[in-house]
């Protein structure tokens, strides 16, 4: 993809974008064609470590014992220790408030069955199930969790759920905008390596801001979502 395409959609879009009184983030979408998401093998279903940061906050929620709780406590939004557990079990209001507060989880592996059973019907169907694809199972004699933490905050998901069409941000308006291109530069590239047929399989790419209209790549700004 021309990097000078995808630079001037960023300055198109930050030019004629209606200005808020606060900094938005880039969301990008990218609709695919000739793809049948029914099939599980077709379907795109994978994180993506960003160079850098998307400048918003991100809780990150901690199951553990007592081998990593001071370690999680440091750097984690949300620390549930396995004893714990059982309350929890009994209290599916907290447990759906909780999800909704956390971008990830992470999970001692030592404690990672009992997490399935404790908090998977309401953590799974929302796909926010600690997943080792994204390293959020790790082993209590990790040393130190502040790097998974600083890698969590760049990592995007990459997913085709209901729609032929795959969603992200990239960072907010006021962020670096060599920061901004490499970021989306590291999604599609991510995105084109999942997809059967690569950039065949790309339709559209659009730009936008939070409350904007967007900017399809290659043809210039447009109304709408």
């Amino acid at each position: 993809m021309d990097q000078k395409h995808i630079i001037q959609a960023l300055d198109e879009l930050k030019a004629k974008s209606p200005q808020r009184q606060f900094s938005q983030m880039i969301d990008v979408t990218i609709k695919l064609r000739d793809l049948d998401i029914k099939k599980p093998e077709q379907k795109v279903d994978t994180f993506v470590t960003l160079p850098h940061a998307l400048d918003k906050e991100v809780k990150i929620g901690a199951f553990v014992d007592g081998q990593l709780l001071e370690k999680a406590r440091k750097v984690f939004s949300y620390v549930i220790l396995r004893d714990e557990f059982a309350s929890w079990a009994k209290d599916v209001k907290k447990q759906k408030k909780l999800a909704q507060a956390c971008s990830y989880f992470i999970s001692q592996v030592e404690v990672m069955g009992l997490v399935a059973s404790t908090f998977g019907k309401v953590l799974g169907p929302r796909g926010k199930m600690p997943n080792p694809k994204a390293g959020c199972v790790v082993p209590g004699v990790v040393p130190d969790l502040a790097p998974l933490k600083s890698k969590l905050e760049r990592t995007i998901k990459l997913q085709t759920k209901n729609e032929l069409a795959v969603k992200f941000s990239i960072g907010k308006q006021t962020s670096d905008a060599h920061h901004l291109l490499e970021n989306f530069q590291t999604a599609y590239a991510a995105l084109v390596k999942a997809l059967p047929s690569g950039e065949d399989n790309v339709k559209t790419v659009l730009f936008k801001y939070s409350m904007g209209p967007s900017y399809e790549l290659g043809k210039g700004l447009r109304g709408g979502n």
